[in-house]
């Protein structure tokens, strides 16, 4: 579906029978999308602490250097 020479796409009839595009009731179930979200929370929560971490870390260095 994703071709650049217009002449060589399929048209919007033939992408609407695809089945990934047809079986749409087939989607991921509620439960294992809140695990996906739960996933997510978890790594933003971890990717946070380090920037902070690191962050302080920085400063503490750069204070360092500077006071001798």
């Amino acid at each position: 579906m994703l071709t650049v020479n217009p002449k060589k796409r399929i048209t919007a009839d033939q992408a609407l029978k695809v089945p990934w595009i047809c079986n749409r009731e087939r989607v991921a179930s509620v439960m294992h999308r809140q695990d996906t979200v739960d996933c997510l929370k978890k790594f933003n929560a971890r990717r946070k602490l380090k920037v902070f971490s690191l962050s302080q870390l920085c400063c503490y260095l750069w204070l360092e250097v500077r006071d001798g």
